[in-house]
């Protein structure tokens, strides 16, 4: 029987451990803000090329140049730029897994933003009140689960286009580290809006197993080679079990 004419049996959907960008504000004075980071599970901000962008406002604006633009270091790092002082409003320090990667301020063809590789955000308020400021990770869950079919739900900060960014998903056998290693399946995310889900189909799926699954900012092409480009721009990863069979579903 092909793999397409097999039964689709609905599983049962076991521990999933999710791991994205942590970003916690330490400090804010006029000089610099202290900001610390990691993640996702495996990310190595300086050897990743992971940056720190600085804007006004209280969400990404993805087309316009920012403020301050620093390459990450190891855990964290002050923000800060000579001759530029932070004075009492509203600012969004956006963490990227990558640079930006084309012109600020050009119009893209295809609508993608040249920060596109920000995957997480810290609105700091204009009182510089640490309690309020907001933090605003991307995430990725399974909301259900069969043999067959593998349903993702995701989540990007406010305004960030995936489809327009070529955004996809990767998914991997067991509990991994997905940096540059190849998924065994993989779907792109074609919405227009920040949050959704997806689901990636014609699988094999085992019950009681170990899975992975990695949200990317960008690169999705039909053409293997391209892909690979942006495997260390991974937004989100999960780790989830898969449980025993729930019922059997004739259509196939």
């Amino acid at each position: 029987m092909s793999q397409e004419n097999k039964p689709r049996i609905q599983l049962q959907l076991g521990k999933q451990t999710p791991s994205n960008v942590m970003q916690e504000i330490r400090e804010i004075n006029s000089n610099y803000i202290l900001e610390e980071y990691g993640g996702p599970d495996g990310n190595k901000p300086a050897e990743y090329s992971n940056y720190l962008f600085v804007w006004n406002g209280s969400q990404v604006p993805w087309n316009e140049t920012p403020l301050i633009e620093l390459g990450a270091e190891k855990d964290g790092m002050p923000i800060s730029q000579e001759g530029f002082k932070f004075t009492n409003q509203q600012y969004i320090i956006g963490y990227s897994v990558g640079p930006n990667v084309n012109s600020p301020n050009e119009k893209n063809s295809d609508g993608a933003s040249p920060y596109r590789n920000v995957c997480a955000t810290a609105v700091l308020p204009a009182n510089w009140k640490l309690e309020d400021i907001i933090i605003d990770p991307s995430n990725l869950s399974v909301s259900t689960i069969s043999t067959r079919v593998v349903t993702f739900t995701f989540k990007f900060p406010n305004g960030f286009n995936p489809g327009a960014n070529k955004s996809w998903i990767g998914l991997f056998n067991g509990h991994v580290i997905p940096y540059d290693l190849d998924p065994f399946a993989f779907v792109p995310i074609t919405t227009t809006t920040s949050l959704g889900s997806v689901a990636i189909g014609q699988l094999a799926i085992s019950p009681g197993e170990t899975y992975t699954a990695a949200l990317y900012t960008c690169g999705y092409d039909k053409d293997f080679a391209k892909r690979r480009e942006s495997k260390r721009r991974i937004a989100a990863t999960l780790v989830f079990d898969t449980g025993f069979p729930l019922s059997r579903d004739a259509h196939k």
